[in-house]
Parts: C-alpha cells; structure tokens; sequence
C-alpha cells in the first residue's frame, strides 16, 4: 500500500470520528463545513436527507431531545480508490434523554443504539468529505445501561 493511501486511510478514520466528537459536542455546524459533502446524502431508519445543511438540521433536530450523547466508533474499514473510499464503521452510540428536572449524574443511560454507517467519500478542495451515508441498525433492540459520561471533549 503507497504512503499516500495510508495517509487517505488515517484522514478518513479520522473523519469518521469528528463526525462522532461534533454530534457529542453538539457542533451541527461541523457536519456542514468538516464533515458531509454538500451534495451528501444520508440514509437510514426509514429517512433520506439530501445535502449537508438538511443533514445537519435533520440531526440536530433529533438530538435535540438529548441531555448527553457517547458515540463509540469501532471496527471501521476503508478502502479507498485515488479520490474515491468506501467505509464500514460500527457505532455504540449511548443516550440521555432530557429530563425535567434533570436526572440525578450517575443515572443509567437511557438507551444504547447499536448500528453501522456505511459511507462513500469523495476527496474535494476542502479534503475528504462523506458523500453517502447508510445508517443501518445491528442490534434488534436499544437497550440503557451505564451511567452518563463526565468526559469534557
């Protein structure tokens, strides 16, 4: 493998994770300038948004009944092809939901979702960028266990 696919490879995981870092900061603005191409489709859960502003609305729209996200990337493979790449990532994602008044700190997770992203990227001016995401679940269910997260990002 040429040192230039090696360093496209590492840029993409790279990508994949500040998609994970801006949706637990709550950086939507990220996914529009950073993250998603702006032609980008997402795709999953019965849903199709088109172009990286809806993109980024659509999700912070959803997240907005969040108290606190934990986005956990695993098992990602790339491929890529000159401007070009192909991905498979798994996702833990942990969420809290808002509460009134807000739950106690150690409290269980409300639910755990557990998917796959499935992207193509394409290499543009700005860098790599996610052309085409598949959200796809894994698991049957959500399920809440563990306690909400601490960590300062």
């Amino acid at each position: 493998m040429t040192d230039r696919r090696l360093e496209d490879r590492q840029t993409l995981n790279d990508l994949l994770i500040d998609y994970c870092v801006a949706l637990d900061r709550r950086e939507f603005s990220r996914l529009v300038s950073d993250v998603f191409a702006p032609d980008a489709t997402f795709a999953g859960n019965g849903a199709k948004w088109i172009g990286a502003p809806q993109i980024a609305e659509r999700i912070e729209g959803t997240f907005a009944a969040f108290e606190g996200t934990a986005h956990m990337l695993s098992n990602v493979r790339i491929d890529v092809e000159g401007d070009r790449a192909s991905s498979l990532a798994y996702i833990t994602a942990w969420h809290w939901l808002k509460r009134t008044p807000p739950g106690p700190a150690g409290r269980a997770a409300d639910w755990a979702l557990v998917a796959a992203y499935r992207d193509v990227h394409v290499r543009t001016e700005a860098g790599w960028r996610i052309s085409r995401r598949e959200f796809e679940n894994v698991a049957p269910s959500t399920s809440g266990i563990g306690e909400m997260p601490k960590l300062e990002l």
